[in-house]
């Protein structure tokens, strides 16, 4: 996913046709990559991303202009001024093999465990990269090889290793809430 651009993207409508297709090829070039996603769950009330940082200071960079270009669309459609989102976004560094395997489950389960999707079926949904874990449709934003890796890139392992801690994952959703409510 891109971070660099000459121009602001507000402006696209704008362009003629030829310059919207150059800057389109300009801006899929990987040189100018901060960062590659590698899973991401977009709920309706936040968002889950996993990212691998490709030069210093990437994360945030991306996060600050996916969130300011976000707020500008929505605010030019919506004819609003202001900010959207209210909170800073959190950074946890994965240090790991293994938390890197189990933050992408736990990303992709996201949905499920909060009951937005009720059965495996509806995870696989345009919200979130998992279709592209389990080889349906062509998702570009996403990078699953660094992932499947592990999994000798065979996708029913992969299937497999999220859907065993399905149902584990969503009674701890639940616990939360239960202790949660009970604190207050």
């Amino acid at each position: 996913m891109l971070t660099k651009a000459n121009t602001s993207f507000s402006l696209l409508p704008r362009f003629g046709k030829a310059s919207s297709e150059n800057l389109n090829v300009d801006i899929s070039l990987e040189k100018y990559f901060r960062v590659e996603i590698l899973a991401y769950y977009l709920m309706p009330n936040h968002y889950h991303l996993v990212l691998q940082q490709k030069v210093d200071n990437g994360t945030s960079n991306f996060i600050s202009k996916l969130v300011n270009s976000f707020t500008r669309n929505f605010n030019l459609k919506t004819e609003r001024k202001g900010q959207i989102f209210l909170k800073d976004f959190k950074a946890v560094s994965i240090k790991t093999d293994e938390q890197l395997l189990h933050t992408v489950r736990y990303v992709h389960l996201n949905g499920f465990s909060s009951r937005l999707d009720k059965t495996f079926g509806e995870m696989i949904n345009k919200r979130s990269s998992h279709a592209a874990y389990l080889g349906l449709g062509n998702d570009q934003l996403v990078n699953t090889s660094k992932v499947l890796t592990y999994f000798n890139n065979d996708l029913e392992s992969y299937k497999n290793f999220i859907l065993d801690r399905a149902d584990y994952q969503r009674s701890l959703e639940e616990l939360k809430y239960i202790i949660k409510h009970d604190e207050e």
